[in-house]
């Protein structure tokens, strides 16, 4: 499965924070259930227009949530590739499928879904803003 993990700024702020082979916990309050070692990660930063898109992708690297507290879940997340710089939400926005996705339709959260059309459009559009070397591995 792919998914989209939102980082706020004021709490996880990605443009700081991710370093490529760095592992982390990440907050896995919704789908929790269905993510697997190995699942396709992209770090989405809410925040301000001129912020807000995708920053990078990971891989989950654990065998699904564990207890963080007694009322959270983490799954464990190794950052793969920081992008050069991020895909903006307004370039989201201008692709017929990923104007659709659920995060730009309800943000709420901090773990959403991607559908495999969605996630094939993930793919053409990194690969045009970048090239094919910034597209996850069997994506």
């Amino acid at each position: 499965m792919v998914f989209l993990f939102q980082a706020k700024p004021a709490i996880y702020d990605l443009t700081t924070r991710l370093e490529v082979g760095r592992e982390v916990g990440w907050l896995a309050s919704w789908h929790r259930d269905k993510m697997r070692r190995g699942d396709v990660v992209y770090y989405w930063s809410a925040g301000p227009e001129k912020r807000r898109g995708i920053y990078g992708w990971g891989n989950i690297t654990s065998d699904g949530a564990f207890i963080h507290s007694r009322t959270t879940y983490r799954v464990a997340v190794t950052c793969r590739k920081i992008f050069p710089h991020h895909i903006n939400v307004t370039q989201l926005r201008a692709d017929p499928i990923l104007r659709n996705i659920q995060i730009l339709r309800s943000a709420m959260g901090t773990n959403f879904v991607l559908t495999d059309e969605e996630s094939k459009a993930f793919s053409s559009l990194i690969a045009g803003v970048f090239d094919s070397t910034w597209v996850p591995e069997g994506r």
